[in-house]
């Protein structure tokens, strides 16, 4: 939902999109970085380098001395919180929101309908509801088929127009 308008809003003002491209090593000057070592190709400098790296792998590619510096190193309090999205098509609208919701009792903690909240992504006529579990750390040893059970039935019980209506697809 988001990386497209991200990388359009880039795009649009000149910059450029890199996807697939690992970054091994940073070089500052102060607080100011001079360049990247990509785990591709060569070099890169620029006016401004935005990061889509992990906090993990954030952590081991910056220079030591960035450390220093109280901003950097609350990047150690970071803890990981495994989350899933769970996206459920229906046949037909089963909820009328076009903002997120919370999902009180169930196994997802907010969801929304994209078709509603983002229309010009999901143009169909029924719903395609996101839901988000986090965390989910309790779920990750299941099968992708026992938690979409699970989410479909909070669903139907959840929204009351969803009882009857057909899943036609979803994804983990």
């Amino acid at each position: 939902i988001y990386v497209d308008k991200a990388v359009e809003y880039i795009t649009s003002r000149g910059g450029k999109f890199l996807e697939g491209v690992g970054v091994k090593a940073m070089k500052l000057k102060g607080d100011e970085v001079l360049n990247i070592t990509p785990t591709k190709g060569r070099n890169m400098r620029a006016d401004v380098f935005v990061s889509a790296l992990p906090v993990q792998v954030l952590r081991r590619i910056l220079p030591e001395e960035l450390y220093d510096y109280r901003y950097f190193r609350n990047l150690w309090r970071f803890e990981d919180a495994p989350s899933l999205s769970a996206m459920v098509w229906f046949d037909r609208k089963v909820i009328k929101l076009d903002n997120i919701a919370a999902g009180i009792g169930t196994v997802f903690n907010w969801f929304a309908d994209l078709t509603q909240v983002v229309p010009e992504a999901f143009p169909q006529e029924g719903s395609v509801l996101e839901l988000v579990i986090t965390p989910c750390s309790h779920l990750v040893p299941l099968a992708d088929e026992r938690i979409i059970d699970m989410v479909i039935s909070d669903i139907r019980k959840l929204l009351p127009d969803a009882r009857d209506a057909e899943v036609t697809k979803w994804r983990i």
